[in-house]
């Protein structure tokens, strides 16, 4: 008996300065769903602001129509990406990405939760080099909410 694939909907939220990595993650998830997925009865479904959000007006401004089309409460993995950027800044948080992370972290039903022991949200800085020679990192204040969990706090 043939069973259905369960589809595994992935987001990737992140600010402007990222969007090699974001497309990093395009190519992977492709090659998932080529070489893993099928075995697993699965497909990941990738969804980016770039290709996947449309034009036009809102009541909450921009972030409102993404927050349409994503639908991060519908996601089964958010993949945070950072670098020298947090974002630009929303009615209700420091930036886009932050809006996104609380919104996903305040979704997940209990039943989603991964055990206590696992971390809900990890910070990893980049060590590349930039063009202009600098390393990368996230500003000190963003690098401090993410140590302290302080995105985890609804």
């Amino acid at each position: 008996m043939d069973r259905g694939v369960e589809i595994v909907r992935v987001v990737v939220v992140s600010p402007g300065d990222v969007m090699a990595e974001r497309d990093a993650v395009e190519l992977v998830v492709d090659e998932l769903n080529r070489r893993v997925a099928p075995a697993q009865g699965c497909r990941l479904s990738l969804w980016r602001w770039e290709t996947d959000a449309r034009p036009g007006l809102h009541l909450e401004g921009p972030q409102g129509l993404i927050d349409e089309r994503m639908q991060i409460a519908d996601s089964d993995v958010v993949i945070g990406i950072f670098w020298k950027r947090f974002g630009t800044p929303t009615g209700d948080a420091q930036s886009g990405t932050e809006h996104e992370l609380r919104k996903s972290l305040r979704s997940m039903p209990s039943s989603r939760r991964m055990p206590a022991s696992v971390p809900r949200l990890s910070s990893r800085c980049s060590g590349t080099t930039s063009a202009t020679g600098a390393v990368g990192a996230l500003e000190p204040d963003v690098t401090v909410a993410l140590a302290h969990g302080d995105l985890g706090r609804p």
